[in-house]
C-alpha cells in the first residue's frame, strides 16, 4: 500500500502528520509513505524512520520575494510529473490549499483524501474532512485519522518519532520566538527568565530562528546562541539538549518527537488541539495569554529534578 501524503507548513502540523506515515507503516509493514512539503523540511526524510522519501512541493505566495506564478508552474508541474510516475493507493492532502486541491486533481490514485478548507474543493476527493468539523477537544492528529477512517482505513493512534542524533546531552535548549507574534515572547519577558535561568546547573543556549535574529543585539551576551542554517542542524542541536524550553512552534513539537525532555508554555486556546504529543513533555498552560506565566514559575518548575528524568 502506497501513500502520498501532502503537507506544506508549518513545522508543527507537518510534525503531527509524521503521526499519520508512524500510523500507516503500522497497519502496513511493508507499505511505503512519500510526503510532499516545504523544501525547508526535506531533512525530515532522514530523520523519520516511517518516510521513505522526501518531495519538495512549492506554494504560491502574494508576499513579496515569494514564488512569481512562472516559477510556481514550473516547480508543481516538476512535482507532479514526479508522482505521476508512481503508483498510489492513497493521496493525503493534509492542507487543503488549492495548490495542493489542483496537484491532487492531477495525479491518479485510487483514494484522494482531502482536509479542505471549502466544501467548493470536493470534486478533487473522493472523501474529505473539513476545518470546521473538527471537534473542539479534538487533536489534529485524531481529526486526520478520522479522514482515514471515512475512506476505510482505520489506523491506529501512532505519535510522530524522529531519530535521535548521537551525542553528550550537556545544555538547556531555550527558544521563546515563535513565526506568529501571538505565540511570542518579548524581549523583556526574554531578559527576566534568562537572568533567572543563569542560577541552573545547566548552561543555558538559546536557539534562534529568524525571527528571533532581530533582537539578536539586545540578547545578553553571556548567553550562547546556535543560529541553524537548515532543519538538519535544527534536529542536531535538539539531540543535544538534556532539556528543552519553548513555546507552541516547530522546535517545540520536534524536541517532543525526538523524545527530548522538554517543558512547552501553551495558551489554553491551543489545548487539546496542538499539544505536542511526546511522553516526554510536560506543558504550563496560560488559560488567556502566554505572559500570564511568570519567569518565575518557569523557573522553578525547571529546578524539579523529576523533570530530567
Amino acid at each position: 500500500m502506497r501513500l502520498a501524503l501532502l503537507r506544506l507548513s508549518g513545522l508543527g502540523n507537518v510534525v503531527f502528520t509524521l503521526g499519520i506515515a508512524e500510523s500507516w507503516k503500522q497497519q502496513y509493514p511493508k507499505g511505503e509513505v512519500w510526503l510532499f512539503t516545504h523544501k525547508d523540511y526535506l531533512p525530515l526524510e532522514r530523520a523519520c524512520r516511517a518516510l521513505d522519501r522526501v518531495v519538495p512541493l512549492y506554494r504560491l505566495s502574494r508576499k513579496r520575494g515569494q514564488l512569481h506564478l512562472g516559477k510556481w508552474l514550473f516547480l508543481l508541474l516538476k512535482s507532479h510529473s514526479l508522482a505521476r510516475q508512481e503508483t498510489w493507493d492513497v493521496i493525503a492532502d493534509l492542507q487543503g490549499f488549492l495548490e495542493n486541491t489542483l496537484w491532487t486533481l492531477l495525479v491518479p490514485a485510487k483514494k484522494k483524501l482531502g482536509y479542505l478548507h471549502h466544501l467548493s474543493q470536493a470534486f478533487a476527493y473522493t472523501h474529505h474532512c473539513l476545518y470546521r468539523e473538527r471537534k473542539k477537544e479534538e487533536h489534529q492528529l485524531s481529526h486526520f485519522l478520522r479522514l482515514f477512517k471515512k475512506a476505510g482505513f482505520d489506523l491506529p493512534y501512532c505519535s510522530p518519532r524522529l531519530l535521535k542524533r548521537e551525542g553528550e546531552k550537556c545544555y538547556l535548549g531555550v527558544h521563546l520566538g515563535a513565526s506568529h507574534s501571538a505565540k511570542a515572547y518579548p524581549l523583556s519577558y526574554w531578559k527576566e527568565l534568562l537572568s533567572l535561568l543563569s542560577s541552573l546547573p545547566l548552561p543555558v543556549v538559546l536557539l534562534l530562528g529568524p525571527q528571533e535574529l532581530r533582537a539578536l543585539p539586545r540578547i545578553p551576551a553571556s548567553f550562547p546562541c546556535f543560529i541553524p542554517k537548515d532543519l538538519s542542524q535544527t534536529l542536531s542541536f535538539l539531540s543535544r539538549c538534556r532539556l528543552f524550553l519553548g513555546v507552541d512552534s516547530g522546535p517545540l513539537h520536534l524536541a517532543s518527537a525526538l523524545g527530548v525532555p522538554s517543558l512547552g508554555l501553551f495558551p489554553a486556546s491551543k489545548l487539546p488541539r496542538y499539544a505536542p504529543l511526546g511522553e516526554k513533555v510536560q506543558l504550563l498552560v496560560a488559560p488567556k495569554h502566554l505572559g500570564e506565566i511568570s519567569p518565575k514559575t518557569i523557573y522553578t518548575t525547571l529546578c524539579q529534578e523529576e523533570i530530567f528524568e
